[in-house]
């Protein structure tokens, strides 16, 4: 196949590129870089913020885009990078005319979510409300619907992948490690319940994934949610186990909890915060079974059994 791929230097884009590769795919990166250290790979100087010329080179006579980019730091690129570079896109295969399809990598993180502590669990299905405040968030959502939108036409077909946090033993993204580091030290413990729900998903599964959708016949799309969340607790006591420590059964009230994070000085690594309150007190459970239905979504085990590999490094 021949596929264009943009954040192919970000986490996702590096572990999906290598795959890609290997399969033997011809891929095109969009990319500020012009260094290239693989065959099949030719390198589009530019980015989602390029001007139409660069971003026509880019998307011409490919069968797949795989847009992995995003900006999730400087908000006041974030529409330039996450909305119009997607419009921009569209624009040229409309008028193109070329049949192409689409992967969009998405965000569980714009669903509104249960941090309650209800006894019962809340299942997140792709209907199901869009609550965010978080402005990157908003752009992902915004590009989910221009791309629903597109693919009316007859042109394209999209694949929108709405992943739950992304974790791997590469990822710039601490919260599990900071985890670790306070279980190490003994100073987690469970908020609510310890049943509560955990909220990552592995980078290999994402992308073994999206490499399945691409070699895969099958006339399926639309949104997908993609998780492996599981109880909290499981996570935690593979943690003690691998440090060889004792298991946590500390569990506080939520609501001294709330009353901790204006108490309590911000010293411990990770800060007990409002938001770290709500991850660890999350009874939503993100919803595959689209996923694994149409598309054959199966992690390759379960989530706190990934754990170790960050267990090693930290």
């Amino acid at each position: 196949m021949k596929i264009s791929l943009t954040g192919s230097n970000g986490f996702v884009g590096k572990n999906l590129l290598q795959k890609l590769i290997k399969d033997g795919h011809h891929v095109k990166v969009l990319s500020s870089s012009n260094a290239n250290n693989y065959k099949n790979v030719t390198i589009i100087k530019g980015t989602l913020s390029s001007d139409y010329t660069v971003l026509e080179s880019f998307v011409e006579d490919v069968d797949f885009i795989i847009n992995c980019a995003g900006e999730i730091i400087d908000q006041n690129k974030m529409e330039e990078t996450n909305v119009h570079g997607v419009k921009k896109l569209l624009d040229i295969i409309n008028y193109r005319k070329e049949n192409i399809k689409w992967i969009q990598l998405g965000s569980a993180g714009i669903y509104k979510r249960n941090y309650h502590n209800k006894k019962s669990y809340e299942y997140i299905g792709e209907d199901a409300e869009i609550h965010t405040d978080n402005y990157y968030e908003k752009t992902k959502w915004n590009a989910d619907d221009i791309l629903l939108e597109a693919s009316r036409s007859k042109f394209i077909q999209v694949y929108i992948l709405r992943s739950t946090a992304i974790f791997g033993k590469d990822m710039s993204n601490d919260s599990l490690r900071r985890l670790i580091k306070l279980i190490k030290r003994r100073l987690f413990f469970y908020i609510g319940s310890k049943n509560n729900i955990l909220s990552y998903l592995h980078v290999d599964d994402l992308t073994d994934l999206i490499v399945s959708i691409i070699s895969s016949k099958h006339a399926y799309s639309g949104i997908y949610n993609i998780s492996n969340d599981s109880k909290i607790s499981l996570t935690i006591n593979e943690v003690t186990d691998l440090l060889k420590i004792k298991k946590i059964n500390l569990v506080i009230n939520q609501k001294f909890a709330k009353l901790m994070t204006k108490m309590l000085p911000k010293v411990l690594g990770f800060p007990l915060t409002d938001s770290v309150i709500r991850a660890l007190t999350c009874r939503s459970i993100i919803d595959s079974t689209k996923a694994t239905r149409e598309l054959g979504y199966k992690p390759k085990k379960p989530l706190h059994k990934y754990i170790y590999e960050l267990v090693k490094s930290s």
